[in-house]
This record gives C-alpha cells, sequence and structure tokens, in this order.
C-alpha cells in the first residue's frame, strides 16, 4: 500500500479524463465528509485541482477537518507531468 494518498479536487467529468496515476475523486464540495469516511486522519494526503488557490482551499478544508499531513501539489498535474510523473486516463 503507498505511503500516502493524492487527491483530485476537480469535477468528476474531468478527474475521468485524465489525472495523476491511482490519485483520488473528491470534489471540493464535499471534501470533508468524503475525507473522513475514507482517508485515515494520520495520512500524508497531497492534494491538487484546477490551480494552486483551488488545491490550497482543500488543503486548509482537511486541515480544518482534522487531517494533520496534507500538502498541495504546487502546478497540480501540469506541474507533475512535467516531473515525469505518471498519468492515466486521455493524454493529449
Amino acid at each position: 500500500q503507498p505511503a500516502l494518498t493524492i487527491v483530485d479536487l476537480r469535477d468528476r467529468p474531468t478527474y475521468n479524463h485524465h489525472r495523476i496515476t491511482g490519485a483520488i475523486s473528491i470534489p471540493l464540495g464535499n471534501l470533508a465528509e468524503r475525507a473522513k469516511s475514507s482517508i485515515h486522519q494520520d495520512r500524508q494526503i497531497y492534494v491538487y485541482g484546477e490551480n494552486d488557490m483551488h488545491a490550497t482551499q482543500g488543503a486548509n478544508i482537511l486541515e480544518s477537518a482534522g487531517f494533520r499531513n496534507v500538502g498541495i501539489i504546487s502546478g497540480g498535474l501540469p506541474a507533475w507531468k512535467t516531473f515525469g510523473g505518471p498519468t492515466e486516463g486521455f493524454k493529449p
């Protein structure tokens, strides 16, 4: 089992189209509730979204919900791809 969880905050159709390999989809609108029911609060979590402001908002929501180890993937999916990170879905 991987040592961290990557959360994609974008809407489900965008997630389905192209995402970081292994990322789970939890849109910002119901992030706190879904995360509490599916992710252990001590787990290392990295979030990304439409932009860094979106990711920062998601990280703040998770921290307010009691998650202790939350970070953002600055630059989101484009930055991840630039560094050669694996992706899945349609690759334009």
